[in-house]
């Protein structure tokens, strides 16, 4: 009866066992192909509600393993040891994995944003929770799975690859179901972007996941099965799948991705032929030197031209801008490169990127800015080397530096990137001294062979995906097949010993056996405590899983908002109507509705804040809705102390409030404007919101030097700076200068009645009447109703007419 017990203890577990793979497996088949069109994004928070999900599933189902196999345990007299009762094996992976998620907790500590830190920036969500899930699906594969569930894998992967992939064949063939012209996220550029929303994310999935479906076609091939109708299907079925992903490769045209590819090819060839490279190694080093030679004089002639440049530009220590401007003797045909061509201009982002990061690392060594801040932190950095100027691309921020080293270097520091390293020297050891051992033909079923065939694919994964990460940024469902096979390339090398630990733990068990029977067998505790256990393992699922549906609804309700006042903006309300406005209304609701299910995510406040002062546009003199706008701001600059458009936001909220109070609000105005110029020293926009100010308060030097530094960087509204410029010259009382400033103006756009309106008041000012006259005599040709221009006549009529009579 005892053994019965025990026998049903022990099939309860493996049900559990069974569940937590197939949620593995549920989740490499689904998270790809995951897309929600009610999101705002409806590509990145999808997948990682689905990723979060499946991990607090195997989180959960874990738990309850471990407390009911206790439980059984405990009322048994047959003991087990614990090793067994825990499920968790020790592999030589478990303290650098363990040593580098700790970094990563002390980096967000540390972090510039905590907050940032730990949840990730809004649609990249490299966070300290998604590292955290990476690890736990680490662990979970290191411990649930065996040999022959690694079939499985390539099967699940197949399938996502597959349906991902058709989807990239329709849109190339212009037969997309969706249109993607509302959602700014989705890049166009080349219009295949699959089911990630982004070319370059669709190739370097395609990159990570090629050369596994690789070797499970070539072991279809080799084996007995291909002779059944199950077999030949399957075979089919990945053939098919390797040319999909060939030709989405081809189209996507992403060169990251094909170096990557390139590498991964390299490497599972000379994986599989490792014997006879051992055995012709002279012959071997001579083929591939010969391939390596000729590989680059290819790549030299093609892009031989970006390549002199990428060496030119690494050479300048100080402003990039400089060396790409008509004041530098270089040749002009190199800087037209740079200016023109969309290559030259991603060479100069990556430059700036890297030395960039290089400052952020000596800036903070230890533990970085803290995961996911790249996007906040890096203009401020980047102004030190690539100061924008009217010959230069304009600046390009992105979420993260387009290199996986220097992205862990500064977001978790030198100690996160060493641990990182750590990672990749422990699994390259332990590979390296159990390759040679793997069995490269085991007759049985599929997936119970072929171990170092397998394990070359799974290598030649992990080549091409550091490859391409050094060359672009990191995306979540990419880098968590990275952390996959990770796990899977150590299980197949640990099933050397699995046999050996199967023994070491059956002895302890017949030990425990011995050690419980001799004695008196006393039940200490009751079972019931055990299964009290299973009460807060399911209350923190349920608020888990609450939460992930709140952050989900927020994000549904932030659509709908948006989409309700896209609709009232175009049909708009005069004054005080605009409230009344059913679909403003509702578009409202829904913004304060997103904002309740997720008071965390400041993208959710910025539209809310600008539909607040598109209403004060209508109805400036409401001071309490200009108050709940700075409140507003103000949480949002709790969440994010660097956050640009808060601050913008707030400095006009206050100028608002300035002139409908007539009170001096410049204390709140000024260091606000100064802070988005500081946050973000490529937006134009923050300095003329500051030489306007300044103008307004009549501070003209400061105005002249903002207007100064605005010249120095490409704008395209030239016309709007000279006519700041003629003002400034017309308080001053330089009329001389409003003039030849007015001019320039009429120079570009010949029918600028502002630009004659202030040459006219020059004259007046001048008492150059005549000169005045005949100005005001072309305003009037333009516009013959123009209010000003026929005061202004009038007033220099009756000067003349008195004038004559005197």
């Amino acid at each position: 009866m005892q053994n019965r017990y025990n026998d049903i203890g022990k099939n309860i577990a493996k049900k559990f066992d069974n569940i937590i793979v197939s949620l593995v497996l549920f989740l490499l088949c689904t998270l790809p192909l995951a897309i929600d069109l009610r999101l705002v994004k409806p590509f990145s928070l999808c997948k990682l509600i689905l990723f979060y999900g499946t991990v607090l599933f195997v989180i959960t189902v874990w738990s309850i393993r471990i407390v009911s196999v206790y439980a059984k345990n405990s009322t048994s007299s047959r003991k087990i040891p614990r090793q067994s009762i825990l499920h968790f094996y020790h592999t030589p992976l478990t303290y650098p994995v363990l040593a580098y998620i700790t970094v990563v907790l002390s980096s967000t500590i540390f972090s510039l944003n905590r907050t940032i830190s730990v949840f990730g920036y809004y649609e990249h969500y490299e966070g300290l929770f998604t590292t955290i899930g990476y690890v736990i699906i680490f662990f979970t594969i290191l411990t649930y799975f065996k040999r022959q569930h690694v079939f499985y894998i390539i099967f699940a992967v197949s399938i996502a690859v597959f349906l991902s992939s058709i989807y990239g064949v329709m849109q190339f063939l212009y037969y997309d179901p969706v249109s993607w012209k509302e959602w700014q996220d989705v890049d166009d550029r080349l219009k295949i972007v699959s089911t990630f929303g982004n070319p370059v994310f669709f190739s370097g999935y395609i990159v990570c996941v090629f050369p596994l479906i690789l070797v499970g076609f070539l072991i279809q091939l080799k084996h007995a099965s291909i002779k059944t109708i199950r077999g030949k299907y399957l075979t089919a079925f990945l053939f098919t799948v390797l040319i999909l992903m060939l030709f989405n490769l081809y189209i996507t045209k992403t060169r990251g991705a094909w170096l990557g590819f390139i590498s991964s090819l390299l490497c599972v060839t000379v994986l599989l032929y490792l014997e006879f490279i051992v055995k012709h190694r002279i012959k071997f080093i001579i083929s591939a030197s010969c391939f390596i030679v000729f590989f680059g004089l290819l790549i030299g002639c093609i892009y031989k031209h970006s390549i002199n440049q990428l060496l030119y530009l690494l050479k300048q220590k100080g402003d990039i801008a400089v060396a790409l401007t008509g004041m530098n003797t270089g040749d002009s045909i190199s800087r037209n490169y740079f200016m023109n061509t969309r290559s030259g201009q991603s060479i100069l982002y990556r430059i700036i990127q890297y030395k960039s990061a290089l400052d952020i690392i000596r800036d903070r060594p230890l533990t970085g800015i803290g995961p996911d801040m790249l996007s906040s932190v890096l203009p401020r950095y980047a102004f030190n080397h690539y100061k924008q100027s009217p010959y230069t691309p304009k600046f390009e921020n992105v979420l993260g530096i387009h290199n996986d080293i220097l992205d862990k270097a500064t977001t978790c520091g030198v100690i996160g990137l060493g641990t990182y390293l750590w990672i990749f020297g422990a699994f390259i050891t332990c590979v390296k001294r159990h390759f040679n051992h793997l069995e490269k033909h085991t007759p049985g079923g599929i997936g119970q062979g072929n171990d170092r065939l397998i394990l070359s694919g799974l290598l030649a994964c992990l080549v091409g995906y550091l490859v391409q990460q050094q060359f672009t940024v990191i995306e979540y469902p990419i880098t968590l097949h990275f952390w996959v096979f990770l796990a899977v390339s150590v299980v197949l090398v640990n099933s050397i010993g699995e046999k050996d630990t199967s023994a070491k733990i059956a002895k302890k068990e017949r030990i425990f056996q011995k050690k419980s029977t001799a004695g008196t067998i006393q039940r200490t505790r009751h079972v019931f405590l055990f299964y009290l256990c299973y009460l807060p393992i399911v209350g923190f699922l349920v608020y888990s899983l609450c939460y992930l549906i709140y952050i989900y609804k927020a994000d549904v309700m932030h659509k709908k908002g948006l989409d309700f006042l896209t609709y009232a903006t175009k049909h708009p309300e005069p004054g005080d109507k605009l409230n009344k406005n059913p679909y403003w209304e509702k578009g409202l609701e829904y913004y304060k509705a997103s904002i309740s299910y997720n008071q965390k995510q400041t993208l959710y406040r910025h539209p809310l804040v600008g539909a607040y002062l598109f209403m004060l546009k209508k109805n400036p003199d409401n001071v309490d809705l200009i108050k709940q706008t700075i409140k507003e701001c103000e949480e949002i600059i709790k969440i994010d102390s660097n956050d640009e458009l808060a601050y913008n936001y707030i400095a006009q909220a206050y100028d608002l409030l300035e002139d409908i109070t007539q009170l001096n609000y410049s204390n709140k105005i000024i260091p606000s404007l100064e802070k988005t110029i500081t946050i973000n020293p490529y937006k134009v926009t923050h300095y003329i919101f500051l030489c306007t100010y300044y103008i307004k308060k009549g501070f003209y030097d400061e105005a002249n030097a903002i207007l100064d530094k605005i010249y120095s960087m490409p704008h395209n509204n030239d016309i709007f700076l000279r006519k700041l410029k003629v003002v400034i010259y017309g308080k001053r009382g330089k009329w001389e200068d409003v003039i030849k400033e007015s001019e320039q103006i009429l120079s570009t756009k010949t029918d600028d009645i502002d630009a004659y309106q202030n040459i006219a008041t020059a004259y007046y000012m001048m008492k150059k009447y005549d000169d005045a006259k005949r100005t005001l005599e072309k305003i009037l040709l333009i516009s013959p109703g123009d209010r000003s221009a026929n005061n202004l006549l009038q007033a220099i009529n009756h000067l003349k007419h008195k004038n004559d009579t005197h």
